[in-house]
């Protein structure tokens, strides 16, 4: 990269003069040459180790342009969207560096710690985000469910709310609030919220999915048996579906049914606690 441009000075004992010189990035250092000045010329040789890295080709273009910021956030954006959250996060850690004050690189940034499993520091980045925009829906949506999977439930549901309040048409936070009312034992209220989740978005298993937990703690045990087979019909190697409406059959005296949905249950992937929890059913449907 060569620039060209002049440059006013102005001595302690003279008259501002007009300076022309040149700038030459090339292999990381940058060389300033003084064309001519009342006969004078030379040249200066500032080195990386002085300034720190210089930027070359676009980057350096941009810089200059002061638009950095703006594409690595673009650039963020496109990697987190592409699955490569540890590049997304690195391109707005520089992003952030450049411009603390753009709420939405400290948005991406908290969802690629999310996706990298970092809550507490995805959480922080949430904070940061509706500190600068507090009407932001996606962050309220995202510290929710940051603070679900963090088992800080009643929190979630405050943030979950927010972001309803905002967004009114999203599923998905309609989806986790109801999963929160559901760990604080709000059964009729998480029957609510997955009711109006599944209504915005039909196709959604794991909404039919919680509300047949909740219909079941609630004893509307045909009502779980039916949320589960609409989940099986959607995503028919649920496991823990079969297990469940296995549950709502035994409480009706479907033993048949029940034994059946256990054995199928304990033939596709189930968690360490759900199959220890089917084998025991099953032992005690079929002694």
């Amino acid at each position: 990269m060569n620039i060209t441009t002049r440059a006013d000075l102005e001595g302690p004992h003279g008259p501002r003069v007009s300076v022309p010189f040149r700038l030459a990035l090339a292999n990381g250092a940058l060389t300033l040459a003084i064309l001519s000045c009342a006969g004078i010329t030379g040249t200066s040789f500032l080195s990386p180790a002085e300034f720190g890295p210089v930027p070359e080709g676009p980057a350096a273009d941009e810089g200059l342009a002061g638009g950095d910021h703006v594409a690595l956030l673009e650039q963020a954006v496109a990697a987190y969207r592409a699955a490569d959250y540890a590049a997304a996060k690195g391109l707005l850690d520089s992003a952030i560096a450049l411009d603390s004050t753009n709420a939405e690189a400290y948005f991406y940034r908290g969802r690629s710690w999310y996706k990298l499993g970092d809550l507490a520091q995805a959480l922080a980045d949430f904070d940061s985000t509706l500190g600068l925009a507090p009407q932001h829906a996606g962050a309220y949506y995202y510290r929710g469910r940051v603070l679900y999977r963090a088992a800080r439930y009643a929190e979630a549901v405050e943030d979950l709310g927010h972001a309803l309040t905002l967004d009114p048409q999203n599923a998905q936070a309609y989806l986790y609030r109801g999963r929160a009312l559901y760990r604080l034992e709000r059964y009729t209220e998480a029957v609510q919220d997955e009711s109006q989740a599944i209504a915005l978005q039909p196709g959604l298993a794991d909404a039919y999915y919680y509300r047949g937990r909740a219909h079941y703690k609630l004893g509307g045990y045909y009502e779980a048996a039916a949320d589960m087979d609409q989940v099986i019909a959607l995503e028919p190697e649920h496991a823990g579906a079969y297990f469940y409406r296995a549950r709502a059959y035994a409480k009706v005296d479907a033993i048949t049914r029940a034994v059946q949905d256990l054995q199928r249950a304990l033939s596709l992937s189930l968690s360490d606690n759900l199959r220890a929890r089917a084998e025991a059913l099953l032992d005690e449907l079929q002694p």
